[in-house]
């Protein structure tokens, strides 16, 4: 059990040793919960599923609580958590202990900085912007990715380097709060039995290069697989012949359809 000492938000923890005969045998939980409150601070270390009971309990009875991870198992109960805590103003710390493992530090570069510009290991870091954005642009190279950076619309060496001095594209990836994902698979069925399956990945050789195929009964249908071409591979046809259409010459989606033809008639949509 521990106790604070001092005033204000100078305080140290002062552990009790309480003799064995003096320890209350509450059995459970849910028997502290339901005494007045006794210490300052409880540790949660229950089952993950049995996590957010305990710690709104305590909460509403006025302790600090120490929650080891995860917080909850649904999203959900983590937001039920965290309005316990907040509306009875205790302090609530989650156990992420391999933050400070030896190991999870030296995952993070030695030297790394919170702006990629000023890193000290920048030039051996495989997300450098600098490389990514920067050495684009002193190539002439304005177009996508490094259009987006400088949003005031001015693409140019000096507005791309300040861009990445000040803006959300110069964040150093490991001081970054982006979430978006890297690697993404989602699989769909539609009514009629049809299933697709979208990959999205984000390191590829080809950046941006997106690729359509559709498995009919008759045919594969292709985009991407050329340049800008559709290409259209029938099953049966002897001998078996590809066709590629460009989608200059395919326009609307009725001109799309009348370049398939019949052949596609059963294929899945």
């Amino acid at each position: 059990m521990g106790r604070r000492e001092g005033r204000g938000c100078s305080w140290v923890l002062r552990v009790i040793f309480i003799p064995e005969s003096e320890r209350l045998n509450l059995g459970d939980w849910e028997a502290a919960a339901e005494k007045e409150r006794f210490a300052d601070a409880v540790i949660i270390a229950t089952p993950d599923r049995l996590h957010k009971a305990p710690a709104v309990a305590f909460a509403q009875k006025g302790y600090s609580i120490l929650l080891e991870k995860p917080m909850a198992v649904t999203p959900e109960d983590c937001q039920e958590v965290v309005r316990a805590c907040q509306s009875n103003n205790v302090i609530l710390s989650v156990c992420h202990v391999l933050q400070y493992h030896p190991v999870a530090i030296k995952i993070k570069p030695k030297g790394a900085a919170s702006r990629c510009l000023d890193c000290v290991v920048e030039e051996s870091c495989p997300y450098s912007a600098k490389k990514i954005y920067l050495e684009r642009g002193k190539q002439g190279n304005f177009s996508w990715p490094v259009s987006v950076v400088c949003s005031n619309g001015k693409c140019d060496i000096e507005s791309l380097t300040e861009a990445l001095r000040h803006g959300p594209y110069g964040r150093c990836v490991y001081e970054c709060d982006n979430d978006v994902v890297t690697n993404q698979v989602v699989n769909m069925e539609f009514e009629g039995g049809a299933t697709a399956a979208f990959t999205m990945i984000a390191f590829t050789k080809k950046l941006g290069e997106r690729k359509t195929t559709i498995y009919g009964t008759k045919v594969n249908q292709q985009d991407g697989a050329y340049p800008s071409f559709l290409t259209i591979k029938p099953f049966n046809s002897v001998p078996q012949k590809t066709e590629f259409y460009h989608p200059l010459y395919i326009g609307t989606i009725a001109q799309y359809e009348e370049a398939l033809g019949d052949q596609t008639s059963d294929t899945a949509q």
